[in-house]
């Protein structure tokens, strides 16, 4: 599974919280179905290198009368680099649910040096008595306080002020005679304190019948049921499909796609299915690559490492080797951190006649402006993550040789296991499924059957 260090801002999270355990009085929390259309941005007050500068998004909210309120809802991000389409819809409650994916909406934001989510506020306050003019209540950590009224989004409001230690973090409009938020202002802050503005207003409001709103609700919970029957992990930025979830899928998709109507889902499901089948499409495109690597015997290479190791075509055979290619940056550097832990493990064991080696990828490496700074950045990468193996700098195009999964849309880590003749006997692209109790089992068992070889 593909992740990323996660920044849960405290502010948002809490707020959310406090939204889903939230019992409406009926006094002040009376509502009828209706589709709710968000628009808002995320901005940086400044922007630095490699830093997205501001996206737009879109949050759809269906919601069913229902005390608690089941809500539907599903999120369009207009930058790149947004939540996997998995992450971007849910519909309450999910409690049943064996994996859990985001029960509410978040945006991701790429910062240059990592990824932050940002939670979005909810869309109704917490609240358990009519709002008035300077009505003040606290709900954790955070004190809300009614300092005005006026228009929001174009509906008569109260405006409110929501302030912790720190002082004021957030202005909501609250539609009068209800609780639901018709515009927000926030400051939000991301990584090492960068400051952003979130701001969101009601753009559309549509009163559904109930037999309108059974239909919609109805759409979304048979598209959810069918992401988790599929058991998808959560994901960031892409979905981690395996071989028998992309078949199942593109099997039972077709039949899903007729009964999907409402616009915002209709959408998300179409990338649903383009990832799915991109991700067909690049399986095959690796299966060929693993199947003209797999028995090749290397032509002669010679690599230096950043500590002055070498490597060379010469030192391979009458031991096995494992070739692990990543970019070995040392920003961002993002969980799963190329599960260089399970190899370091490997490598610490010092089982006889099996050699350990790190291959730096980085394009820097090739523009002699650059190749400082990439191998400053593989130095203290290798340094935080405390490796004992070599790493080593793909100067001599080894990754080229051997089938560079890039090439067919995919990422690294590239995992190669090379027998005691220097053949290649295991090509795998991406991460291994981690065994608890035995760690990155299939590499390990690559190891071993190229070990019993003669």
């Amino acid at each position: 599974m593909t992740t990323t260090p996660r920044l849960v801002l405290s502010a948002f999270t809490f707020l959310v919280t406090v939204a889903a355990s939230f019992t409406a009085n009926s006094s002040v929390h009376v509502f009828a179905a209706e589709h709710l259309t968000f628009r808002g941005s995320f901005t940086l007050e400044k922007s630095e290198p490699g830093m997205e500068a501001r996206k737009t998004f879109q949050l759809h909210v269906v919601e069913l009368p229902d005390h608690p309120p089941r809500d539907a809802w599903c999120l369009v991000e207009s930058a790149p680099g947004g939540f996997a389409w998995t992450e971007r819809v849910n519909v309450g409650p999910t409690e049943s649910a064996a994996i859990k994916h985001h029960p509410h909406p978040a945006l991701l934001f790429d910062r240059g040096d990592g990824l932050s989510e940002v939670p979005l506020p909810p869309h109704r306050i917490p609240a358990d008595q009519p709002l008035a003019p300077d009505a003040t209540w606290q709900a954790g950590q955070w004190t809300y306080k009614v300092v005005g009224a006026g228009e929001g989004a174009g509906f008569p409001a109260w405006k409110i002020v929501v302030s912790n230690n720190s002082g004021p973090r957030q202005t909501l409009w609250v539609e009068k005679g209800s609780t639901l938020i018709v515009a927000c202002q926030a400051r939000v802050f991301i990584g090492r304190g960068v400051e952003c503005h979130l701001t969101w207003e009601l753009a559309d409001r549509v009163a559904l019948d109930d037999a309108a709103a059974s239909k919609i609700h109805a759409q979304f919970t048979a598209f959810t049921n069918l992401r988790d029957e599929l058991a998808l992990q959560p994901a960031e930025l892409d979905v981690p499909w395996k071989p028998g979830q992309l078949e199942k899928f593109l099997a039972a998709y077709p039949k899903l796609k007729p009964q999907l109507t409402f616009a915002p889902l209709v959408e998300l499901a179409q990338v649903a299915e383009q990832d799915a089948q991109t991700q067909s499409q690049r399986s095959d495109s690796l299966a060929a690559l693993q199947k003209q690597a797999l028995g090749k015997t290397l032509e002669k290479f010679k690599l230096q490492g950043t500590a002055g190791e070498e490597l060379t075509s010469a030192a391979l055979p009458n031991h096995v080797t494992v070739l692990h290619f990543w970019d070995y940056r040392d920003t961002p550097l993002e969980a799963p951190y190329g599960q260089v832990g399970y190899l370091d493990f490997l490598a610490r064991a010092k089982k006889q006649g099996v050699e350990v080696y790190g291959v730096v990828v980085d394009e820097r490496l090739s523009d002699p402006n650059t190749r400082r700074q990439a191998l400053t950045s593989a130095k203290k990468t290798k340094a935080f993550m405390n490796l004992s193996y070599p790493v080593l700098l793909d100067d001599a195009g080894l990754l080229d040789q051997l089938g560079d999964p890039r090439a067919a849309g995919a990422k690294l880590p590239l995992w190669i296991v090379l027998d005691k003749q220097g053949r290649v006997a295991h090509y795998h692209v991406g991460f291994y499924e981690v065994n608890r109790d035995r760690g990155l089992a299939e590499l390990t068992a690559a190891v071993k059957q190229a070990l019993a070889k003669d």
